[in-house]
């Protein structure tokens, strides 16, 4: 996963991840959609309650525990039919800025990987006011 700075947005009631790291060219509340990536899976429960009601924020994702960063634990991970080959992964987010939140979502593997193929387990993100 490495240390990645990524643009989450929401569009039309989507989760969407700009993982190229610049601004781009305005389509989709000022990202251009052909290097978004559709988020599968449940990231929408965190997603909502990290963005505190915004439809554009900016975090630090992390495979590495970060200052003030907050943690992300995998739960499982398993592979089940319909997955286009590859596996699904739950993950648990307890607290966030002090309030217990003890949510767990699924996602696909391959939304945690980022870079070098693996899912780790446990990631960290920072979100940027």
């Amino acid at each position: 996963m490495g240390t990645h700075k990524v643009n989450f947005i929401k569009s039309n009631n989507l989760w969407f991840a700009d993982f190229t790291e610049t601004e781009l060219t305005p389509n989709i509340n000022g990202v251009n959609q052909q290097h978004l990536k559709h988020l599968n899976g449940e990231w929408d429960a965190w997603l909502e309650i990290v963005s505190e009601n915004s439809e554009n924020f900016w975090a630090t994702l992390s495979d590495t525990p970060m200052l003030n960063g907050t943690e992300i634990k995998k739960l499982k991970e398993i592979s089940p039919k319909g997955v286009n080959g590859g596996t699904a992964v739950c993950f648990k987010l307890e607290t966030y800025k002090g309030i217990d939140h003890n949510i767990k979502f699924w996602v696909c593997s391959n939304a945690v990987e980022f870079t070098n193929g693996h899912v780790p387990s446990s990631w960290y993100f920072i979100k940027h006011d």
